[in-house]
């Protein structure tokens, strides 16, 4: 995959990081817009063999708050309102993991293919998508609304749905009334709910959100981008 890296750099943004994420080092990331990054990882830490790789879209943001929503005292609160309705999945992600995916990589007579979740995507397609996630509407179409959202697997489900509605200014009623849409429900509703999202739980999810985004390190970050 030495040849997906050199032509990442070369003709992106992406840059060469050694991040702890998830454990991982040798990753490269491009950043999106606000806070959020989108993080390449090979799966052995080597790009020199034609392997898996991780991709992962992240938002630091995001991470705090979830902590907001669940946690108690830096502890994991299974009494949160949260907890009641759908239990977090990734307790210590400190990234903002808001999708994921694990990609076998294939070369052929171009660059190669990535593949995952039933999508192929040549390398010169996935930067073009990358490059186009320049507003939190660009993020949230490529996971929700667009042919790449099976690449992404969004662990926190439902939350990163609601994380992200909030983040392009919709209003609890829209929320809550898009939480209907069936295609929506497909994608964001997938994870075992143990009761639907109403609009309580809206309030609570906004009040964890205005509280991060009024912290001084996220003010203008919290608006439209």
């Amino acid at each position: 995959m030495i040849d997906v890296y050199n032509y990442l750099i070369e003709h992106s943004e992406f840059q060469s990081i050694q991040d702890k994420f998830c454990e991982l080092n040798n990753g490269i990331q491009m950043k999106l817009t606000g806070d959020y990054r989108l993080i390449l990882v090979p799966e052995n830490e080597s790009w020199d063999k034609d392997d898996y790789i991780y991709t992962y879209i992240v938002s630091a943001k995001f991470s705090k708050v979830m902590f907001q929503l669940f946690n108690n005292k830096n502890i994991y609160d299974i009494n949160s309102i949260a907890h009641t309705y759908l239990p977090r999945k990734l307790r210590k992600d400190n990234a903002g993991c808001i999708g994921e995916g694990l990609a076998n990589f294939e070369p052929n007579n171009n660059i190669g293919i990535f593949s995952n979740g039933g999508v192929d995507i040549p390398v010169e397609e996935f930067l073009e998508m990358a490059e186009s996630m320049i507003s939190k509407e660009k993020i949230f179409d490529v996971l929700f609304n667009s042919k790449f959202n099976d690449f992404f697997v969004v662990v926190e489900c439902v939350w990163v749905y609601i994380y992200l509605c909030f983040e392009i200014g919709m209003s609890l009623f829209e929320i809550l009334k898009s939480l209907e849409d069936p295609k929506v429900r497909i994608k964001a509703v997938q994870c075992k709910l143990k009761k639907e999202i109403d609009y309580k739980m809206l309030e609570v999810f906004k009040v964890a959100y205005d509280g991060v985004c009024s912290c001084p390190e996220n003010k203008g970050v919290s608006t439209q981008s």
